[in-house]
């Protein structure tokens, strides 16, 4: 019995995984603007401090949920990106993306 309440507290102790982590906005924001500066090259200058930060205030202020903030985290092209926003749509009562047809 010993030994089952250790396991226990063993496992109440471990770092949560890595798909449970919730992505900073700075890190949400890092993610799109390598995504926008690498899909769209000439707009190398996206990345610059005044519009990174502004993008972070805005992320936080707006206060997105957890799975659009991994989704985006993980997104790897701009259609990626649209799909979280559409995916997030979807969830949110009396959104235009929540209604049935």
């Amino acid at each position: 019995m010993k030994r089952i309440a250790l396991a226990l507290l063993v496992c109440a102790a471990c770092p949560k995984k890595a798909a449970e982590r919730v992505p900073t906005c700075a890190e949400v924001t890092d993610s799109m603007l390598k995504i926008m500066q690498s899909q769209y090259p000439g707009h190398g200058d996206m990345g610059a401090m005044g519009n990174r930060e502004q993008a972070i205030k805005q992320c936080e202020a707006r206060n997105m949920p957890a799975d659009e903030k991994r989704c985006i985290a993980n997104a790897k092209t701009v259609d990626d990106l649209g799909q979280c926003k559409r995916a997030s749509l979807k969830k949110e009562p009396g959104s235009a993306g929540s209604a049935t047809k």
